[in-house]
């Protein structure tokens, strides 16, 4: 049982990391919408 709720807490972990990935994402592609000549860093990949 202890470790389910270590797995779980795991999971838990890493989805709260792609949430906060995906809003920065979010709030790059709104400051791009506005401001298209300042992203030309998000193309350097």
């Amino acid at each position: 049982m202890h470790e389910e709720k270590a797995e779980l807490e795991e999971t838990a972990s890493q989805l709260q990391d792609i949430v906060t990935e995906h809003k920065q994402l979010l709030t790059d592609t709104r400051a791009y919408r506005n401001n298209p000549s300042s992203i030309n860093i998000l193309y350097h990949f």
